[in-house]
C-alpha cells in the first residue's frame, strides 16, 4: 500500500487497541501502551482503558515527539501518516486526544489535516449517513484541523446496487 508512495514517509499507529495492524509500524504506541495491558492493571473496561492510554500518551509526550524527530532526521521523513482510535468519545467529549493534536502542532510544528473515513454502506441508509456526518463535524470542530471525509469500500457499489440518492448528494 504506502510501499509505493515514493515519497519518505512514517506510519504512527495511536491505537493502543489495534491489534491486527495490516501494515508496518514505524512508531507504535502499543511500544509505550496497550489498551491490554490497563484493563489488566487498572481494572477498567475497554473504554475506561482507552481514555487512561490516551491520557498517558499525552503525560508521555515526549516520547511521541522524540521518535517523531528521530524518524525525520534518521530518514528525512516529510509525512507523517497517523492511525487514531475511531472511539468518538476522544473526538467529542475528551480533551487528551486534542492536547495531543495541538502539541503535535506546536512543539514539532507539523502541518496536519484529518481524514475521517465513512463506510459506503452508511450511503444506503439515511440515519446512518446523517449519523456518520454529525460524527465527522463533532471531530472537525474538536479537533480544529483541515478534514476531509472518505468514503471507503466503494467497490461494493457494483454488488450494493446505486444509493438512493446521486453520489453528489454525499
Amino acid at each position: 500500500m504506502t510501499e509505493n508512495l515514493e515519497r519518505p514517509h512514517c506510519l504512527v499507529n495511536l491505537d493502543p487497541a489495534n491489534e491486527n495492524v495490516g501494515y508496518k509500524c514505524d512508531i507504535d504506541i502499543r511500544d509505550l501502551i496497550t489498551l491490554e495491558d490497563a484493563m489488566t492493571e487498572f481494572k477498567l473496561g475497554p473504554n475506561g482503558s482507552m481514555l487512561y492510554c490516551t491520557e498517558f500518551l499525552l503525560t508521555n509526550f515526549q516520547w511521541l515527539a522524540d521518535r517523531i524527530d528521530e524518524f525525520f532526521l534518521k530518514n528525512k521523513c516529510q509525512y507523517f501518516i497517523f492511525d487514531l482510535p475511531g472511539q468518538v468519545e476522544l473526538y467529542s467529549n475528551h480533551d487528551s486526544l486534542r492536547q495531543i493534536i495541538k502539541r503535535l502542532e506546536t512543539e514539532i510544528n507539523v502541518n496536519l489535516c484529518a481524514a475521517h473515513l465513512v463506510d459506503v454502506s452508511y450511503l444506503y441508509d439515511k440515519y446512518k449517513f446523517l449519523s456518520a456526518m454529525t460524527l465527522s463535524l463533532t471531530s472537525l470542530i474538536g479537533m480544529e484541523m483541515p478534514f476531509i471525509n472518505l468514503i471507503t469500500k466503494v467497490d461494493l457499489l457494483a454488488q450494493m446496487g446505486r444509493p438512493d440518492m446521486n453520489l453528489s448528494f454525499y
